[in-house]
């Protein structure tokens, strides 16, 4: 696992930045409104309290926004 300061190092030229709270967060990567989420499939979603959760969308009212879920690259494939 690599430690904060070589995230740090790696990351920069990248779109993820670490926060100050030492959070990686992709800068290129927003939260969709659901207007135009799928319905009965796994999604990531946001919760009115800010917290990201795997779910699937049906409406609940707890559920204010939401992403797709990242592909998985073909060198990692094999490990789920």
């Amino acid at each position: 696992m690599k430690s904060m300061k070589e995230m740090r190092t790696t990351t920069e030229s990248s779109t993820v930045k670490i926060s100050n709270n030492s959070v990686a967060v992709d800068q290129s990567y927003y939260w969709r409104p659901l207007s135009d989420c799928p319905q009965g499939v796994k999604i990531q979603a946001l919760s009115n309290l800010g917290v990201a959760r795997y779910d699937e969308w049906r409406g609940q009212a707890d559920i204010v926004a939401w992403a797709p879920l990242p592909k998985i690259p073909k060198s990692l494939a094999g490990l789920g």
